[in-house]
């Protein structure tokens, strides 16, 4: 079994798990990229201390979006691909007391620092 570079751990151990009741012989390559991992661990903790997460990057990125669907299940998640699409959820934004904003690995510092600047600006 060789599993997706930006697949999370848990979702790793889940699918051996399962695997493990049906193989007689199961070998697994674990090619999760540790920096992705990383980054979805630093964003979990950041979504601890938020009540609304901005998730950057692309809505066909599997990184980006495991990330948005792992942040959903701590706080209230958005999953936008630009400053833009905040325009969306302004009245989501303005509630919140505590943003955090995260973004896939192949996201543009560009794309977060308006994302960023528009956010201050709404709030």
């Amino acid at each position: 079994m060789v599993l997706q570079t930006t697949q999370t751990k848990e979702y790793l151990f889940e699918v051996i798990n399962y695997l493990s009741d049906i193989c007689r012989i199961l070998k697994v390559e674990n090619t999760i990229c540790p920096s992705t991992s990383l980054r979805q661990q630093e964003a979990k903790k950041l979504a601890l201390e938020s009540d609304l997460m901005v998730v950057v990057g692309s809505k066909k990125s599997a990184n980006t979006t495991h990330l948005a669907e792992l942040l959903k299940e701590i706080t209230k998640t958005i999953h936008i691909e630009d400053d833009i699409e905040l325009d969306n959820y302004q009245s989501l934004i303005v509630k919140a007391q505590n943003i955090g904003v995260t973004a896939g690995a192949s996201t543009p510092d560009k794309i977060i620092n308006k994302v960023i600047n528009k956010l201050e600006r709404i709030n």
